[in-house]
């Protein structure tokens, strides 16, 4: 009679393939998870905070236009009745391909001009009518001497008299308001704070997109 086989244990299921998994689910929830979330956090916050962005870049590029205006007018700004067909043109110019592209929404020269908000809404973007037809050598205080202002509504050729509005009426961002955006003759962007105070709110143009930079140590303004 032949001996039997000698006994062969049955071989040992591999943890390989489990430990794998563990590794590849502890990175997940480690590294890959987190940052997902923080890159949508990131788009949301971009989302909300992407129309004063774009409402900073419309100013600044109105504000060309209507210099570039009267530098071909022998230093005669816009009458305000008109001053957005007087200007439009000037605007246009004054808008480069960097300015057309990418995230940011820019304002047709055609239409009314405002800033439109993440929530829709379109506040405006108005003249001084104290400055209408006036020479620009002739505004003693460059400076101080608004030249546009944000309104509550957009319209077309929007323009009255310069006047502070309540902080507590002014555009939201993330929840707060954000304050009323102003420019004047000569200066920079500016936002009235909660505090009365004017904070220069630049937006610049470069290689890799936009920079918006907020000075928040601005004393007080008029």
């Amino acid at each position: 009679m032949e001996s039997p086989p000698p006994y062969m244990p049955a071989p040992k299921k591999s943890n390989t393939g489990l430990i794998i998994g563990l590794i590849i689910g502890g990175v997940f929830l480690c590294c890959v998870l987190p940052i997902g979330l923080m890159g949508g956090g990131a788009f949301w916050v971009f989302n909300k905070a992407k129309g004063i962005v774009q409402c900073g870049m419309a100013f600044q590029n109105v504000k060309n236009g209507v210099l570039k205006y009267a530098a071909a007018h022998d230093g005669k700004l816009p009458k305000a009745e008109t001053w957005q067909d007087d200007v439009k043109r000037y605007y246009a110019e004054s808008m480069t391909p960097k300015d057309q592209a990418g995230p940011f929404e820019q304002m047709s020269p055609d239409g009314d001009w405002g800033c439109k908000e993440s929530d829709g809404t379109m506040t405006g973007i108005a003249f001084n009518s104290d400055l209408s037809g006036k020479k620009l050598d002739s505004i003693k205080d460059q400076l101080g001497t608004v030249l546009l202002f944000e309104t509550e509504r957009a319209s077309h050729n929007l323009h009255e008299k310069y006047k502070p509005r309540p902080f507590e009426t002014s555009p939201m961002m993330l929840g707060k308001h954000r304050g009323w955006l102003k420019s004047s003759v000569s200066g920079q962007n500016v936002l009235t704070d909660k505090n009365g105070r004017e904070v220069p709110f630049n937006t610049t143009m470069n290689g890799s997109g936009v920079t918006v930079n907020v000075n928040n140590s601005a004393g007080s303004g008029n």
